[in-house]
């Protein structure tokens, strides 16, 4: 379908994502919505300590599972390596179909390629992607979409406003 800039959008990208192109910036001057927030369930755990010994009991007790959206704040920038140790252990476990959202990936990032090209990783939400991971989803390894958000956008693709039931939100696992 072509918007209103001249660009083809293809039809399964709109399906995909359930959204519809770009009409115009004045296309919905007027339109009446009403904002919705997430149902969220307060968990208050007064039985002792959250802490586990381990990212893979993190992951048990989260219930990962196959096509989850796992998600990742980054602040380390090159140095976070906390997104590829968690990869790891979901690859490790045989979970496959994962959606990642993650602020940024970069080249500290480079291992999750093997992820990508393997099926663990199959979709990708961002503000950016460099890199190997770049690379890999520019020669078309990634089986399913890699979604770029501008920097302000992303608070729109946290897994608990996403439509996906179930999403894994790993902030600070160590």
């Amino acid at each position: 379908m072509i918007n209103a800039v001249g660009r083809d959008i293809p039809e399964e990208i709109l399906k995909a994502t359930g959204k519809e192109v770009f009409q115009g910036v004045h296309h919905f001057d007027g339109h009446v919505y009403k904002k919705h927030g997430p149902e969220v369930e307060c968990v208050i755990n007064s039985n002792g300590s959250k802490m586990v010994d381990s990212i893979h009991d993190v992951l048990v007790k989260c219930g990962i599972k196959d096509g989850m959206t796992v998600s990742f704040h980054h602040h380390f920038r090159e140095g976070d390596y906390v997104v590829n140790m968690v990869m790891k252990e979901i690859h490790d476990m045989g979970i496959k179909d994962i959606t990642i959202c993650a602020s940024s990936l970069g080249k500290a990032h480079d291992p999750l390629v093997e992820y990508i090209e393997d099926g663990t990783i199959t979709n990708i939400q961002s503000s950016g992607v460099r890199g190997k991971i770049g690379e890999a989803i520019s020669n078309g390894k990634l089986k399913g979409l890699a979604i770029m958000r501008s920097h302000g956008g992303r608070v729109r693709g946290r897994p608990d406003r996403a439509p996906e039931p179930h999403g894994l939100l790993c902030r600070h696992l160590l």
